[in-house]
């Protein structure tokens, strides 16, 4: 949703799925954001002290315009002193060790990939025994209205979603691959009615003057955060939140 310098310059940006602060990140924690992107979540990450963080994206872009920031932050002297770097790969077919990271970072990124057990294999893989996983894929019920809303375009409009998971059965795809669940979470509350509007403008161009507003306010209360609107959010959360987050540990001795 944009302001991307105010993610970098910010100890505690506005805009993630992941809440940083429940991954327990020390010095020398190593870390992978798979799927970042453009880094909204690796930069929040590149602030702890001392970390060991790897990016990694399937696409070129998007991994430039994240290493151009993780540079940034590193020549404005915003890091936390760890090391950071980006690497282009397939979450299937991790190109990383066994075991070499304590921490893997997953955000909106397993409804688009193909073979999804594979990509969860993958994770379990290259994390150490008892290694950290943050997860978050959208909820069922706004994925499903948003389908239902845009049928034709919803999958190009969301850049790719293949799938729209029930929880449960997601809890179950985390297990078989090696995970328990230590935590969960609902995020971006506010954000569901702005792709509802998002759907219906791609059907009735009539829409998109209230989209665009929509997306105004968003803009502004990503920067802002009142705190009436960060209760209010937080209340509409149960309904309205477009993510799950699950926190999760490998299973397996340390």
């Amino acid at each position: 949703m944009g302001h991307g310098l105010d993610l970098i310059t910010e100890r505690k940006p506005r805009l993630l799925t992941i809440d940083i602060e429940r991954l327990g990140l020390s010095r020398g924690t190593r870390v992978l954001d798979l799927g970042c992107g453009f880094g909204r979540h690796s930069w929040q990450v590149f602030h702890s002290d001392g970390v060991f963080l790897v990016g990694a994206d399937r696409d070129h872009y998007r991994l430039r315009c994240a290493r151009f920031m993780l540079a940034s932050m590193r020549m404005q002297g915003i890091d936390g002193g760890g090391s950071a770097h980006v690497v282009m790969a397939d979450a299937a077919r991790l190109p990383f060790a066994d075991g070499s990271f304590d921490v893997v970072i997953c955000s909106e990124v397993l409804e688009h990939l193909p073979d999804d057990r594979a990509a969860l294999r993958e994770m379990a893989r290259v994390l150490a025994p008892g290694g950290r996983l943050a997860l978050s894929v959208p909820r069922r019920f706004p994925d499903r209205v948003c389908f239902g809303l845009f049928p034709a375009g919803y999958r190009e409009l969301s850049e790719g979603h293949l799938r729209v998971y029930r929880e449960r059965e997601l809890v179950a795809l985390l297990s078989d691959a090696g995970f328990t669940a230590r935590g969960r979470g609902l995020a971006h509350g506010f954000h569901t009615p702005y792709w509802w509007l998002e759907c219906l403008a791609g059907r009735d161009r009539l829409f998109k003057p209230a989209a665009g507003a929509y997306r105004r306010f968003l803009d502004w209360y990503t920067v802002r955060r009142p705190a009436a609107l960060v209760f209010l959010e937080k209340l509409a959360a149960p309904v309205a939140a477009k993510s799950l987050v699950f926190y999760l540990e490998k299973k397996g001795r340390k």
